[in-house]
């Protein structure tokens, strides 16, 4: 009986330990947002979701007698897995987990010129001890008539969809702004998300514009739409949305100080008396 017993426990404890080596391949319950590394710093992740922890260091270079070029390196458990030499004035380098079930963390490499211009985006994902580049993402791959020169990784939801921010993606009305531009990874694959309107961030949002002349809001971007409300000399306004027709033309939504909405011409530059200009 005891010998019985012990056959027992012995098949327990084998079923246990199988089980265990086959779970150790799971992804976290919600997706892990945009965090951009530190050069020189050592991180210490779970690459490939396989229940061992990765060291990753990033390093930056100067190439010998050529300023306009960086070599960028990034070491994995104390392995080159990814080493590039480009035009460029500096790099970020992005860790995130667009996908909860695909058992891998997302790594995004981006050269940058001045004034943090993107100018190229390396996506790669660590599989077999190797960083294999899955997708380089340039301005081709950015929704049509939108101009991503400058932007920023943004939200992930957990439905695989993500978020870049871009600074005045269109139009010249309200100046520099962020934007809010949806992507979504679909097969492996990062593509825009298609939309006409695009929300501005809570940051841009909150900025407060005064107007140098005397102009009407529209209640849509329809041609022949009715006023919705008269924009006087001095008034202030909001705007939150920018719209994109399918022929590229911009439209802002503005707000008034009773919260009334209504859309003007994007492309103009001359009505507010200030907008915001960064370098």
């Amino acid at each position: 009986m005891v010998k019985k017993m012990q056959l027992i426990c012995m098949v327990v404890m084998l079923v246990i330990s199988s089980g265990a080596v086959d779970s150790t391949k799971v992804s976290a319950s919600a997706p892990r947002q945009f965090e951009q590394l530190e050069f020189e710093k050592a991180y210490n992740e779970d690459m490939d979701c396989d229940g061992k922890v990765e060291q990753v260091i990033c390093k930056q270079t100067d190439v010998k007698n050529d300023e306009t070029k960086k070599t960028l390196t990034i070491y994995i458990n104390n392995n080159i897995v990814f080493e590039k030499t480009l035009k460029c004035q500096y790099y970020t380098v992005d860790l995130a987990d667009i996908d909860v079930n695909d058992n891998v963390q997302d790594l995004f490499i981006t050269s940058r010129d001045y004034s943090a211009i993107s100018l190229k985006t390396f996506y790669l994902q660590y599989k077999d001890a190797k960083l294999k580049l899955i997708q380089t993402i340039t301005k081709k791959n950015a929704p049509k008539y939108l101009n991503m020169a400058i932007y920023f990784f943004g939200h992930i939801s957990d439905k695989a969809s993500f978020q870049l921010i871009a600074n005045r993606p269109i139009g010249d009305t309200i100046g520099d702004y962020e934007c809010i531009i949806p992507y979504k990874l679909i097969k492996g694959r990062i593509v825009a998300v298609k939309t006409n309107t695009y929300d501005l961030t809570p940051y841009s949002k909150k900025y407060v514009y005064k107007a140098k002349k005397k102009f009407v809001t529209y209640k849509s971007v329809s041609k022949g739409a009715v006023t919705v409300f008269k924009v006087d000399i001095g008034e202030k306004v909001r705007a939150d949305k920018v719209y994109v027709s399918n022929k590229g033309k911009c439209y802002i939504r503005i707000i008034n100080s009773k919260n009334v909405k209504g859309w003007i011409d994007g492309s103009k530059n001359d009505l507010f008396v200030k907008t915001p200009i960064w370098d």
